[in-house]
């Protein structure tokens, strides 16, 4: 499946991280694209060095000690909808490893 991050978007297809890697006019057309008119984004905003390593989403799993957002009380939330509204995938993604996550914790706990 490869490397989730906080927000259920995989890295190694993440749009933001992948522009991290390339030109200022690579993150020009991906804040065009991703900006709505209530997130607007700026090039400035599109900047990852892999969402481990310093977002507000990560910022907030670290401190309610989460592995990811699907397990916060307060999950969708306003920070990661942002998210759900451009990357359709990213909701399942989390979803999904939480079900496997609770299979594998149930099984654990039947032996």
């Amino acid at each position: 499946m490869g490397m989730i991050a906080y927000c259920g978007i995989k890295c190694d297809e993440c749009l933001v991280f992948i522009a991290t890697k390339r030109m200022m006019k690579v993150k020009k057309r991906i804040a065009n694209s991703w900006s709505t008119e209530k997130y607007p984004l700026n090039p400035e905003d599109v900047e990852r060095y892999g969402c481990k390593n310093g977002d507000k989403i990560r910022q907030c799993n670290i401190s309610f000690n989460l592995k990811s957002c699907v397990y916060c009380d307060n999950y969708p939330c306003n920070k990661i909808s942002k998210v759900f509204e451009k990357n359709l995938d990213a909701q399942q993604n989390l979803e999904k490893s939480k079900e496997i996550k609770d299979i594998e914790k149930i099984e654990c706990e039947n032996i």
